[in-house]
């Protein structure tokens, strides 16, 4: 007779003699049983200490909102294609710019050079559509062509598809909407400072206050120097600060205020030139032919990009009542930009290829096409007001979003033409060794 607790014993005590017993019976067809053996002492356990395991768990992107009123609900629940590139990603990979926050995003190229020098900054194709216009933050415009610093961003978000029915005209391809910091409840503070090669520094800080109950202030700042590595030009600088108060956080009226001013001032490069060996129908970049990548041709003084950058925005959300939330957005911004650079040409009519590929004399290089200086100001005012309102009727669950987008803006620019006193249409340099400390009026 067999007793049950002595078989349990045994399986407990060797898992492996109970499987090998199994195994010679299944070979030898015979049958296995285990004997009782009342003076047996069953195999003492080993006791293992308890292992508490606790973290964080890791938010779901997808389940968060786009944090605009037009666009109410979970990111999952609405019928459209969206990206979003949160803040700790882009801390990850030492995001900076608008720009390098993209490259995570497929569908989204940057048009770097493109219009002869006729448009500067953050030039997106969203699926292949012209988006230069289509930059929003916190759901308002951006107002202004410039490069956008990432020392404000919250998250990236990357609606693609056409969006007209939530943005308004334009948005074919998408639109890219740029969630800032703004005030929370608790009081935090942060910093990140980064070096980098050929004199790279760059400083941020974050800090949150908690002054009331439910009123908070924030404060980010930015500092970068850099000078592109193994280019020969002069360092640029970037600074910003963006103060934000909120009112009423946590409760069924909230106020935030916020301010950005960023500014700065780059060298702008235009590239090298290219030439055409003789015999060929084929221009090449005079890099490849002995000229060093290094070397640039603009002018230390006068080539330069500068932008500088002020923006208010006052953001205003009320829930009436459990199924109506009303949302006020209102944005002015002006931005001003100065940009001159300088695009070198091995032409013929100086005889530079034929020095270049032969070897006698020294090939000189000249300053023409498109290069033509210009300032912009650009200065814009818009206000949404979007009403949500979610009911039901008997079983069906209804969400309606009505609302009402105004917005102005007003472009101008001038483009500045050089004379033949200045200089520059009749200069003629080393293409090897380009003269940087030129000064066109």
């Amino acid at each position: 007779m067999t007793k049950a607790s002595t078989l349990r014993t045994a399986v407990c005590s060797t898992v492996f003699g109970g499987s090998l017993a199994a195994g010679m019976v299944a070979a030898g067809g015979g049958t296995a049983s285990a004997q009782s053996n009342d003076n047996a002492q069953p195999t003492p356990g080993v006791a293992l200490p308890q292992i508490s395991v606790e973290g964080q768990q890791p938010e779901n992107t997808l389940e968060g909102t786009t944090g605009l009123g037009r666009l109410p609900g979970r990111l999952q629940d609405i019928p459209q294609t969206i990206q979003v590139v949160p803040r700790e990603v882009m801390q990850q990979q030492g995001v900076t710019t608008l720009g390098e926050a993209l490259r995570n995003v497929p569908g989204i190229t940057s048009s770097i050079g493109e219009g002869n020098g006729g448009v500067n900054g953050d030039q997106l194709r969203i699926r292949g559509f012209n988006s230069q216009n289509d930059l929003y933050v916190d759901g308002l415009r951006d107002f202004g062509s410039f490069r956008r610093d990432s020392f404000t961003f919250e998250e990236v978000q990357a609606l693609l598809g056409p969006s007209g029915v939530a943005f308004g005209s334009g948005a074919a391809g998408g639109v890219v909407n740029i969630n800032s910091r703004t005030p929370h409840l608790g009081s935090s503070f942060g910093g990140e400072v980064t070096g980098g090669m050929d004199w790279m520094l760059r400083a941020t800080a974050d800090a949150n206050y908690q002054f009331s109950e439910t009123g908070a202030f924030r404060l980010n700042l930015m500092y970068q120097q850099q000078r592109l590595t193994d280019r020969h030009m002069p360092s640029g600088e970037r600074w910003g600060i963006a103060p934000s108060i909120a009112f009423g956080l946590g409760t069924d009226t909230t106020l935030t205020l916020e301010y950005l001013y960023y500014r700065y001032d780059e060298p702008a490069d235009a590239g090298v030139p290219f030439a055409t060996r003789p015999g060929s129908s084929v221009g090449r970049p005079v890099t490849e032919f002995g000229v060093s990548r290094a070397t640039w041709y603009g002018s230390n003084d006068t080539d330069r990009d500068q932008t500088t950058v002020n923006r208010v925005t006052a953001r205003l959300q009320h829930r009436a009542n459990d199924w109506l939330t009303v949302y006020n957005d209102t944005r002015l911004g002006f931005a001003d930009k100065s940009y001159s650079f300088s695009i070198a040409s091995c032409a013929d009519a100086n005889g530079c290829p034929a020095a270049l590929f032969s070897g006698s004399g020294i090939p000189q290089y000249s300053l023409s096409g498109g290069g033509s200086p210009y300032t912009t100001q650009t200065w814009g005012v818009q206000n949404i007001t979007t009403g949500v309102a979610r009911f039901n009727t008997w079983s069906l669950r209804h969400e309606a979003t009505l609302g009402l987008d105004l917005w102005y803006e007003d472009f101008q620019r001038t483009t500045y033409s050089y004379t033949a006193d200045s200089g520059r249409t009749a200069y003629r340099g080393n293409l090897f060794a380009p003269n940087n400390d030129l000064n066109f009026a």
